[in-house]
């Protein structure tokens, strides 16, 4: 239940979507998957992009999901990264997700060691912001960084959330 609401839950706003994600993944995942994910989880370093998706549970294939699991685990490090923030691709400014694959008629951000990198720089750059003297005392974690940049990008301030990626990775 646990890794059903992690995983499922904050993908839609709409309680009714919500329950019927969380009693899909129930109904589709086994005790041997649970184990195999329990262990992974209690070991996984790094990025954790290709263990956690090598746990073969539903939609991990798609980065969103991989990375709100690694998030979720150790959220001091490690940030996700939502198929929305694609967006940012489309500005002038160059961002770490510039380089990032992403399939449009699926509408997902597939696992792969390209896009791990990519990743691993907008996790790098979410850590370096809230690291940045501008925030200094501030408490902030790299989440926090990871969920502002998100909000600009939803309310469609590409430039403003692009400019201020670009600015930390100068």
């Amino acid at each position: 239940d646990a890794l059903a609401n992690v995983v499922y839950f904050a993908r839609s706003f709409d309680p009714s979507v919500q329950r019927h994600r969380v009693a899909l993944f129930r109904k589709n995942v086994n005790r041997d998957q649970i184990r195999r994910a329990i262990d992974v989880f209690a070991t996984v370093e790094g990025s954790g992009v290709h263990a956690i998706h090598g746990i073969g549970l539903d939609h991990f294939g798609h980065m969103s999901f991989v990375t709100r699991v690694r998030s979720f685990l150790d959220p001091d490090n490690w940030v996700a990264l939502d198929r929305g923030l694609t967006r940012l691709r489309s500005t002038p400014q160059h961002t770490p997700l510039h380089d990032i694959t992403w399939y449009p008629i699926a509408n997902l951000v597939p696992v792969s060691v390209d896009n791990e990198r990519c990743y691993v720089a907008w996790n790098d750059s979410c850590c370096a912001l809230a690291r940045h003297e501008a925030f200094a005392g501030r408490g902030l974690r790299p989440v926090e960084i990871e969920r502002a940049i998100f909000h600009l990008v939803r309310k469609r301030q590409l430039d403003l959330a692009a400019g201020i990626l670009a600015a930390i990775n100068r």
